[in-house]
C-alpha cells in the first residue's frame, strides 16, 4: 500500500473516531479518554495488465465488512485547550473479492485490514457552559497492514494462494 493510500486511511480513520466532547476536563488537569470506533471503507481495487492472458486486463474489487476497532487517549487540559496523545486500532474482514475481465466472477477469499494509528491531538473548548462545543486538530501515522487469502482469479478451483 503506497504512501497515499495510508494518509487517506489514517484521515478517513480519524474523521470516524469519536472526540471527548461530551466530558471535558476541569482546567489544568490530566484526563484519560476511549472509545469504541466503527469504520467502513471503500471497497480497494486494482487492475492486473497482461492477466490471466496476455493482451488482457483484470480488475478485482475487494469486498471488506463493516470493522470495528477502539481508541484510548491521554491528555491535560491548560485552560480551554486540550493536548493529548491517542493510540487506535480498527479491523476491517473481507470475506470476497470480484474479478472483472470482461466478465465477472465473485469468488471467496478471507482477507483483514488491520490499522493502528498514533496520534497527537489539540483541541480548544469555545465556551465553558454546560454544552462544550470545541474545535480540534490532529496528526499522527499509522501501521496498515493488509492481507488477503484466495483462489486466484484465472482458476477458481484453484488452490488458494497468500498474496
Amino acid at each position: 500500500m503506497n504512501w497515499t493510500s495510508k494518509a487517506l486511511l489514517l484521515a478517513a480513520s480519524a474523521a470516524m473516531a469519536p472526540g471527548t466532547a461530551d466530558a471535558q476536563p476541569p482546567a489544568n488537569s490530566w484526563y484519560v479518554s476511549a472509545a469504541l470506533t466503527g469504520s467502513r471503507l471503500n471497497k480497494p481495487d486494482q487492475t492486473i495488465a497482461n492477466a490471466p492472458a496476455p493482451g488482457s486486463t483484470l480488475r478485482i474489487e475487494n469486498d471488506v465488512n463493516t470493522g470495528w476497532g477502539g481508541m484510548i487517549a491521554v491528555g491535560h487540559a491548560i485552560g480551554r485547550l486540550r493536548v493529548e496523545a491517542e493510540f487506535g486500532h480498527s479491523a476491517n474482514d473481507s470475506d470476497a473479492y470480484t474479478a472483472i475481465s470482461p466478465l465477472s466472477i465473485t469468488l471467496p477469499q478471507n482477507g483483514e485490514n488491520d490499522v493502528t494509528r498514533y496520534m497527537v491531538n489539540l483541541h480548544v473548548d469555545l465556551t465553558k457552559g454546560r454544552v462544550r462545543p470545541y474545535l480540534g486538530v490532529g496528526a499522527g501515522v499509522a501501521d496498515v497492514h493488509v492481507s488477503t487469502f484466495a483462489a486466484p482469479a484465472r482458476a477458481p478451483m484453484a488452490t488458494p494462494s497468500q498474496l
